[in-house]
């Protein structure tokens, strides 16, 4: 009897001892945890303090690190940038991140709409969407990948956002560096514009990838405008929706010191005559130009055109087609 009594003391004293390791090490790691919670929200406040200086004013409300126990991310009730030198502002709601706690280099982040946007070229615009995520795979001194989705846009003016401009079903830019250089990536599906942007138009689809030379030193440099930049089109395509009316172009761009560009492109289109259909009918003074030029062109499309653009002034073939303004 007292060796099984002795025996179940020392069974006991294991679990006991078992119990208490287990306790320490949630105490221990949830003192971690808010440990690290307690240093992100100081370094969300420091962050948003250095952006307020210079013309540039931010805000987040309410800054709160959540998660636990398994993640880690920050939270803002609601989110507000403003540049007053570039004239540019943007206000969300709230704003949502997160990391796995072994994993914290890859964060991933959501944000309430609607946002109001100014800009220096328009009037104040609301944007709303149903889901607005992102990720990106954090490393110094930048992310080496962002990715990001939207879907359900809406692109309507801030004083009557009942009047929808534009949609878009949904909406993908992605990132990454490389070698030194910047490859983006992004789509646009189901793109359609109203009567209240002044044009009504069928339903497109867009897609694009560049490459920025040298991007990496471009973003470390705080670069204020394009200028002095060198950019590879590798592809950009405009389609209608559900037909097989495509344009694409692709070919290398630079930007000037003084703003102008310049580049060589290859363009490619598909079943012209409709692509010269909706152009007629939704740009009515190009039409009796167009129609001019209707055979020309029909011919130049059954094969890949060169435009060139010298100092912003576009030339497909010998057709002169205006002057892209200084960036």
């Amino acid at each position: 009897m007292t060796s099984r009594n002795a025996g179940g003391s020392r069974i006991f004293r294991r679990f006991i001892w078992f119990a208490g390791a287990i306790l320490l090490a949630i105490a221990a790691y949830t003192g971690a945890w808010f440990y690290l919670a307690g240093k992100l929200e100081a370094k969300a406040n420091q962050t948003v303090s250095e952006l307020n200086r210079n013309g540039t004013r931010a805000h987040c409300e309410e800054p709160e690190a959540r998660g636990y126990p398994f993640r880690i991310g920050l939270y803002c009730g609601s989110i507000f940038y403003e540049d007053v030198r570039q004239g540019f502002s943007i206000r969300a709601g709230a704003f949502r991140s997160a990391a796995q706690v072994y994993q914290p280099q890859h964060l991933v982040g959501e944000v309430d709409g609607p946002a109001e946007l100014e800009l220096p070229v328009s009037s104040p615009l609301t944007i709303d969407w149903e889901v607005l995520r992102a990720s990106a795979r954090i490393a110094d001194p930048l992310p080496q990948r962002f990715s990001s989705e939207a879907r359900r846009l809406t692109v309507a003016l801030e004083e009557t956002p009942s009047e929808v401009l534009a949609t878009a079903e949904l909406g993908e830019f992605h990132a990454r560096l490389h070698d030194g250089d910047l490859q983006m990536a992004g789509l646009l599906r189901q793109l359609a514009a109203t009567q209240a942007l002044g044009v009504s138009l069928p339903s497109m689809d867009a897609q694009f990838a560049a490459t920025l030379k040298q991007g990496e030193t471009v973003l470390t440099g705080k670069p204020e405008n394009l200028r002095g930049k060198e950019w590879q089109l590798d592809e950009l395509v405009l389609s209608q929706n559900g037909s097989t009316a495509s344009i694409a172009a692709s070919g290398p761009i630079s930007i000037g010191a003084d703003g102008r560009m310049n580049g060589m492109l290859t363009i490619t289109v598909t079943d012209a005559d409709r692509i010269l259909e909706m152009v007629s009918a939704n740009a009515p003074e190009l039409a009796e130009k167009i129609d001019g030029v209707r055979p020309l062109i029909m011919g130049l499309a059954q094969k890949p055109m060169e435009l060139r653009i010298n100092n912003g002034r576009m030339m497909l073939g010998f057709i002169p087609l205006g002057e892209i303004p200084p960036l």
